[in-house]
């Protein structure tokens, strides 16, 4: 999901919702580390950074202050949902739901 997303949004910062946190994948988590001055870890073949989700929008602030573009991917589905379809055995669904530039974020 996360390659098909990068692929339609090349110029976004993607923080991906994982439950209480957000991660950066790939280029977004090293560049990620070094604007935040977060540690990078490898998940498979993803470089990957993380951030708790009580400090989303400080972090979101400081990459637009940096002139980027910030794209926020969730869950599009709830586990209720899930399991009630015929594809609960999938991942969940997740799509981005908010695009934040200098122009559209409020404090």
């Amino acid at each position: 999901q996360y390659i098909q997303i990068r692929k339609k949004n090349p110029d976004l910062i993607l923080l991906v919702e994982h439950g209480y946190r957000y991660v950066f994948m790939g280029k977004d988590a090293d560049l990620a580390s070094k604007m935040l001055t977060i540690a990078t870890y490898w998940k498979g073949s993803f470089l990957n950074a993380c951030i708790p989700a009580t400090r989303l929008f400080i972090h979101v602030r400081r990459f637009l202050q940096a002139g980027y573009k910030v794209g926020i991917v969730s869950q599009t589905e709830t586990p209720a949902l899930k399991a009630a379809s015929k594809n609960k055995n999938k991942l969940f669904e997740r799509a981005i739901t908010a695009i934040y530039s200098k122009a559209t974020f409020i404090n």
